[in-house]
């Protein structure tokens, strides 16, 4: 979903003072103007976060290396190809974004 559609949405719908809600609006604009001068487009993705690990291509270790990055179902991930040793066991192996797998926190 774009974010200018949910900014909007909550502008409209959480702000019931009519001025207030085109001040909000002419700030909002403002800063997508700033937006698309840098190039930048934002959306935002509704679904539960999880965390991005790679598996070590070793199938005796086969260790899960975890990344800094998050993710939603359903994202495509891409990446150029780098080389990476497994901290495990040492072996060194060329990962992309198909590589990643994307892992949710267990719940209670």
């Amino acid at each position: 979903m774009p974010i200018v559609e949910l900014v909007d949405y909550i502008i409209d719908e959480h702000f019931p003072e009519a001025e207030k809600r085109r001040q909000l609006h002419a700030e909002f604009r403002n800063l997508r103007k700033q937006w698309e001068a840098e190039g930048r487009s934002y959306t935002a993705i509704a679904g539960r976060v999880g965390t991005l690990y790679l598996q070590c291509k070793n199938a005796a270790c086969a260790v899960l290396m975890e990344t800094p990055y998050k993710a939603t179902q359903g994202m495509i991930i891409t990446c150029p190809p780098c080389e990476l040793s497994c901290p495990a066991c040492g072996h060194l192996d060329t990962y992309d974004g198909s590589d990643l797998q994307l892992v949710f926190p267990k719940t209670d």
